[in-house]
């Protein structure tokens, strides 16, 4: 069955990333809250607006042509339709790398390091990360397709091996290295709490690479599984969002922590859906980039509120 190269695909959600945060930058800035600021002190929301919005079209055009050149070399000459591919998942990560800010950001927290003034943006990215995990690995997928002279529409999930799905683990190793350095740095046993969701995080990885020679180890998954979710959400409402805190003050209408929380109840536990099917397997992927998109939003709110000046509301 033909499906669109993974290459594409990663694209795609390379460029959706790209505009959920800029949807992210325009909704603050209409509340007076200034995201790019986590990243860059001198860069307005205006500008922050403008340049994520340019990007974003820049990318979708690369993305566009090499769809429709990858539709019409198919019929022709398939190893053209692989060169397109990449050559278009290049230039679109090309362009997201060509901002000497996000450069500096991506090269800190991919050792693993925390900005102090500009902790909480780096966060956000690491964090990102996480959640683009299975995009990382569909990169790795398309390599070993490639290796293997695959047919980029004909994806096959079996070439993932345990060089492949180790690549899922590298941002969770990222954020437990950061963990690790603030507790280390500071002496607050809340760093290892959050290392040890990071840490849980990455056992049903480490189940799935099991199982590739112990295929028993998949009876665990589900298991793991629930166990990383209850243990994130848990994180997610009581700290990232600090809902429930005492003397929390809640700048925007109550009744969207109400539906906040109840999407993120819903798509932490997504997973149950999940079906050895491209479609499904796709489908997860925006969902989990949906939620990391709704986290980011309140996750800023939560650490914005303080520092001003707001009436309290009770939850």
């Amino acid at each position: 069955m033909s499906h669109l190269p993974l290459q594409l695909r990663v694209g795609a959600l390379l460029i959706g990333a790209t505009a959920g945060y800029g949807f992210c930058v325009d909704i603050l800035k209409d509340y007076g809250i200034n995201l790019a600021g986590y990243f860059d002190e001198v860069l307005s929301p205006r500008r922050a607006s403008v340049e994520v919005w340019r990007t974003t079209r820049n990318l979708a055009l690369v993305w566009a042509v090499g769809f429709t050149l990858t539709q019409l070399e198919e019929k022709l000459f398939e190893n053209a339709a692989s060169i397109v591919c990449w050559i278009s998942l290049l230039t679109i990560m090309a362009i997201l790398f060509r901002h000497a800010r996000f450069r500096r950001v991506f090269g800190r927290v991919l050792i693993g390091g925390l900005s102090e003034e500009y902790r909480l943006g780096d966060i956000l990215v690491s964090d990102s990360l996480v959640s683009l995990a299975p995009v990382l690995l569909d990169v790795a997928l398309a390599v070993a397709m490639q290796v293997n002279h695959t047919k980029v529409t004909e994806i096959d999930r079996g070439l993932a091996g345990q060089p492949v799905l180790l690549v899922a683990s590298l941002p969770l190793g990222v954020r437990i290295k950061q963990c690790f350095l603030d507790y280390r740095r500071t002496r607050n046993a809340q760093h290892l709490v959050n290392l040890g969701k990071y840490f849980v995080s990455n056992i049903p990885n480490v189940l799935k690479i099991h199982a590739l020679t112990s295929p028993s180890a998949k009876q665990y998954l589900p298991i793991a599984l629930a166990v990383s979710s209850v243990y994130s959400l848990i994180w997610d409402l009581k700290i990232d969002w600090g809902l429930g805190r005492k003397n929390r003050a809640y700048y925007f209408d109550m009744k969207w922590y109400y539906l906040a929380s109840v999407l993120d109840i819903i798509l932490r536990f997504a997973w149950i859906a999940s079906r050895p099917y491209e479609h499904i397997i796709l489908l997860l992927q925006v969902l989990e980039l949906f939620r990391r998109w709704v986290w980011i939003f309140f996750r800023v709110e939560s650490e914005w509120t303080p520092r001003n000046d707001l009436p309290m509301q009770e939850l």
